[in-house]
């Protein structure tokens, strides 16, 4: 006889369900006599199928009836951890399949899944995992770390099933899927992560993650919740209380250094584009999906770039200067220098308006009105180009931004603007703008763009009034 046939002298088989989901198991353990030992440590071998998920142990247990005490190699693997959600009666998020493999030791009234290493979806995750189940509900305590995170694996943090397969039965971009309110009041948690760096498999420009979870009686915070951005950082505090019928959300978040060429992967024409973006969201509202929340949303948002530079033929196609492009086509691009960029929004009821946006270079100044309504996902804006140099091939008329966030369409007014309606908007936006110049980050003893901006805009006001108006130009009026 081996050793191995000395240590396991049993072999089982069993099958039935653990809270309704079905269970298989098969394994070997120590001889018959030793099962009547509570005291002493009992070798067992175990292979169990639990739904679609699978769990190998090797190690002890001592009182093989309650399972007073383990310590074992563990490994579970299978297509979404949230499976195990109600047999296990704790939350779990939506995952990808997943494999992980470490330590498991019970304690009496805690479990502990101690240096685990494996993977979920196309991520690696390591760190421990421990349940205390003594009190009025589970606590849920988690350290993780990933060094290499696909944000698809994210999805269950943002009600969305990475495991799922992808069915697209509408257009919409915000995640619709409900959160599941039972599951967040079953049990109480505190979870951390750290992601060094993503695998950008959606081509956004996330460089790394810190985030820090608690749950306590059906009220979730994220503080911090934290992305590396572009070669800048998004840091936000998120708070939701889903103790009522509809989750009632708060979100603030701050936008830093954000690198406008690293912003939106493929554009070439902002490859070349140097300057960052700074600034915040405030926002509040209530529903049980993501879509729902953003959709009776109140707050502001605002951006504010200073200083940079920016593609002059980007410049020159908004403001379809003709003569420019043919230039830059056959004699190649040159960069603007970017003076100041602000765009800032109320948000009422789902709908972000505009109360300045405004794109200022050394060639063109660009302003705009406009909506995105995330309710119905529409955009709605009109861009009014200013070139700074006269062209007889430029149009100064406005652009029309539409459509759909999956579907937009841009087009051409066919109308002109005057000159003196440009100033005229140019001078609607002193206050606004002059409200988001503490935004931005100049550093000791510089004076900032926009602000050089705001007293620009004044004496371009004093020059239009000044100037005679023909008739048929009043403010407001196309030529």
């Amino acid at each position: 006889m081996t050793a191995m046939d000395e240590k396991y002298q049993l072999e089982f088989t069993a099958e039935g369900k653990a809270r309704g989901i079905p269970l298989k198991a098969s394994g070997a353990g120590g001889g018959i006599f030793a099962l009547l030992d509570q005291e002493t440590a009992y070798p067992l071998r175990l292979q169990a199928a639990v739904g679609a998920s699978s769990i190998n142990l090797e190690g002890s247990v001592y009182g093989l009836a309650e399972l007073s005490r383990i310590d074992a190699r563990f490994t579970i693997a299978g297509k979404n951890l949230a499976a195990l959600s109600d047999p296990l009666h704790i939350v779990l998020p939506e995952t990808a399949r997943y494999r992980l493999t470490g330590r498991l030791v019970r304690a009496g009234d805690l479990w502990q899944f101690e240096g685990f290493r494996g993977t979920v979806g196309r991520s690696d995750l390591s760190g421990s995992f421990s349940v205390h189940v003594g009190g009025e509900r589970p606590f849920v305590r988690a350290d993780l770390k990933s060094s290499l995170l696909d944000i698809a694996d994210l999805g269950g943090f943002v009600a969305v099933n990475p495991a799922a397969a992808p069915v697209r039965t509408t257009q919409r971009v915000l995640p619709q899927e409900k959160f599941n309110l039972e599951r967040l009041r079953r049990a109480d948690a505190e979870v951390k992560l750290v992601a060094q760096r993503f695998t950008n498999r959606e081509h956004l420009p996330l460089d790394n993650l810190t985030a820090h979870l608690t749950l306590r009686d059906g009220v979730v915070q994220l503080r911090p919740l934290n992305f590396g951005v572009a070669g800048g950082q998004m840091r936000s505090n998120v708070w939701f209380d889903a103790r009522a019928a509809t989750i009632k959300v708060r979100v603030d978040t701050r936008f830093e250094r954000l690198h406008i060429n690293r912003l939106v992967s493929k554009a070439e024409m902002l490859q070349s584009a140097l300057g960052t973006i700074d600034g915040e969201a405030k926002l509040a509202g209530n529903g049980n999906s993501v879509a729902e929340m953003l959709s009776a949303a109140d707050g502001n948002v605002a951006l504010v770039s200073a200083g940079g530079t920016v593609s002059n033929l980007m410049l020159a196609l908004a403001g379809l200067n003709g003569a420019k492009i043919v230039r830059f086509m056959v004699f190649g691009d040159r960069d603007a220098t970017l003076h100041c960029a602000v765009a800032g929004f109320d948000v009422t009821r789902g709908v972000m308006n505009t109360n300045v946006l405004v794109v200022d270079t050394s060639d063109t100044s660009i302003t705009g009105t406009g909506s995105v309504n995330l309710r119905d996902e529409t955009l709605a804006f009109t861009l009014s180009p200013l070139p700074k140099k006269p062209s007889i091939l430029s149009l100064r008329g406005p652009l029309h931004v539409t459509g759909t966030f999956s579907d937009p369409d841009v087009g051409v007014d066919k109308a002109t603007v005057s000159l003196r309606a440009g100033a005229a908007a140019l001078l609607a936006l002193i206050n606004p703008l002059a409200a988001l110049v503490p935004l931005i980050e100049t550093g000791p003893g510089k004076d900032s763009d926009c602000a050089q901006l705001t007293a620009s805009i004044k004496s371009t006001a004093r020059a239009a009034d000044a100037a005679p108006v023909p008739n048929n130009k009043r403010l407001g009026a196309a030529s």
